[in-house]
C-alpha cells in the first residue's frame, strides 16, 4: 500500500529536478529582453486602439501564465494582420502577455498613447 522510503531514489530525483530547473532558467534568460518589431507593433496598436489599459493588460498577462516561447507563432501572424490594415485583429491574450513580459517598453508605449486632457 505504501512505498518504502528510499533516500537514494530521492537524491536521484532531486538531481534530475534541479537539472531541469536549471535548464528552464537558462531558457528563460536567453529570451529577448527587448521586444522585436512585431511585438512593438502589437503593443503600439493595442494601446492606440485602447484594447486594454496597461494595468488591466499586465494583470491579465500575469494570470495567463503564457511564456514568450509559447506565443512565438502567434506574434508574427497578429503583426502581419495589423500591417495589412486590420488593427482590430489584436489578440487580447497575446497583447496582455506581451505587456506582462515587456513591462518597461509597454509602459513607455502606453504613456505615449495616453489621451491628452485639455
Amino acid at each position: 500500500m505504501f512505498e518504502a522510503y528510499d533516500p537514494e531514489r530521492d537524491l536521484k530525483f532531486e538531481a534530475l529536478f534541479s537539472q531541469v530547473s536549471h535548464q528552464q532558467a537558462i531558457k528563460e534568460v536567453t529570451l529577448p529582453s527587448y521586444p522585436d518589431d512585431n511585438c512593438r507593433i502589437i503593443l503600439q496598436t493595442g494601446f492606440r486602439t485602447r484594447v486594454m489599459s496597461f494595468h488591466s493588460a499586465y494583470a491579465l498577462g500575469a494570470r495567463s501564465g503564457f511564456s514568450l516561447s509559447s506565443l512565438k507563432e502567434r506574434i508574427p501572424v497578429c503583426a502581419a494582420m495589423i500591417r495589412a490594415g486590420l488593427s482590430c485583429a489584436i489578440d487580447e491574450t497575446l497583447f496582455a502577455a506581451l505587456v506582462y513580459h515587456y513591462e518597461a517598453e509597454a509602459r513607455r508605449i502606453a504613456n505615449a498613447n495616453k489621451p491628452k486632457h485639455k
